[in-house]
């Protein structure tokens, strides 16, 4: 499957979705065994704890690399006779003799596995999401990224009786009509028992008068899902409270669970 990503450098606007699988995750889970150090002949990604070796290193190497292929969630192991390797975007299966000339890697069938249940689809989504924006938890490694406070939104949100979101960390860059699901235009933070600040979700954002001045049909959406208006920010969000349970849905704006300093 591919995807579009428009933010990405113009000779790269297309990109291998990140087909995290049912399989994949509980792949993944299984064979999480991770490598302490890098290996002779192998390249070893902190990221994951995982190395990419040998022939997979190569073919690794020569179609794309990181860009292309993600980062290996698993290391080389054996599944339903083959020798398999998961990545963020493929799967790699080793064939002896598969091509005529060098190589002997085919990409495993991860498109027609993706066309499960869109609730399926989604949670591999959230899963990948959380994988990504996991070092954000704290909130100065965010803010070196680029994810800050804003004059005029800095500071709780909450809406009394029914619950509330936390404060919003903003990257300014990306409030633009685009939206990857990888790539939320804020990160939400709430307070913890001793005061500290929690990142219990993320959050979409498309400014309405640059999406309507596009043309747009429809609303934008991310995650198989539609935002919706503020109309007093004049923004269309979406929330995913990805770390911090919500009771009352993981993409609803509002968490009963949080509130904001007395």
């Amino acid at each position: 499957m591919f995807w579009y990503r428009p933010r990405r450098a113009p000779a790269l606007l297309v990109l291998l979705a990140l087909l995290v699988l049912p399989v994949g995750v509980a792949v993944a889970q299984q064979h999480d065994g991770t490598s302490d150090e890098p290996q002779a002949g192998c390249i070893y990604f902190e990221q994951t704890g995982h190395s990419v070796c040998g022939g997979f290193r190569r073919f690794w190497e020569t179609y794309g690399g990181l860009p292309i292929f993600g980062y290996p969630l698993t290391d080389e192991f054996v599944q339903d006779g083959l020798t398999v390797q998961y990545f963020e975007r493929a799967r790699f299966e080793w064939h002896p003799g598969a091509w005529p000339e060098r190589w002997d890697v085919l990409l495993g069938r991860l498109g027609a596995e993706a066309l499960g249940s869109q609730q399926d689809r989604t949670e591999f989504m959230l899963d990948a999401l959380r994988r990504v924006v996991e070092p954000y938890k704290d909130v100065e490694v965010a803010q070196q990224a680029g994810w800050v406070l804003v004059e005029g939104l800095d500071y709780c949100f909450d809406n009394p009786g029914v619950g509330a979101m936390g404060v919003h960390y903003i990257n300014v860059d990306l409030l633009d009509t685009s939206l990857d699901p990888l790539e939320p235009e804020a990160l939400v933070y709430h307070d913890g028992p001793n005061g500290e600040l929690i990142l219990g979700a993320v959050e979409w954002i498309v400014p309405v008068d640059a999406w309507e001045a596009e043309g747009h049909d429809e609303l934008p959406q991310v995650m198989g899902r539609h935002l919706h208006l503020n109309q007093a920010l004049g923004v269309y969000v979406l929330h995913a409270w990805i770390f911090t349970e919500n009771p009352v849905g993981i993409f609803e704006d509002w968490n009963p669970n949080v509130s904001c300093p007395g």
